[in-house]
């Protein structure tokens, strides 16, 4: 298990990030999910003529004016389906964040104003 800090993850970090074992803290103050823009990029298929490369699928987070993107959930790596356990993104005011995928996701919310 790493703990990383969305400040400071490096570019190949955030690529290489395993989804079953890592965290990912915001410690600026005030970061809030909400703040949090999230963009999630389906995998493309390769081929055709003349052949074009296959493209991973990745998930990116933008905070702040900083965008970090992460790996191919495919691969063992990246952060689709994340967030929905306390603990796996940290915010300094405890709200919690879940990056979807390209299918379809059910989460289940609390008693609050989820």
């Amino acid at each position: 298990m790493t703990a990383y800090t969305f400040e400071t993850i490096t570019d190949a970090e955030a690529a290489g990030f395993k989804v079953a074992t890592d965290t990912l803290t915001f410690t600026t103050p005030g970061a809030t999910a909400t703040a949090v823009s999230v963009v999630v990029t389906p995998a493309v298929a390769g081929g055709g003529f003349p052949p074009t490369p296959a493209t991973p699928a990745t998930q990116s987070l933008t905070f702040n004016g900083v965008t970090k993107v992460f790996g191919s959930t495919a691969s063992g790596t990246g952060i689709a389906g994340f967030g929905n356990l306390t603990g796996s993104i940290i915010f300094p005011d405890a709200s919690m964040l879940y990056v979807g995928s390209t299918g379809a996701d059910t989460i289940v919310g609390s008693g609050g104003n989820d």
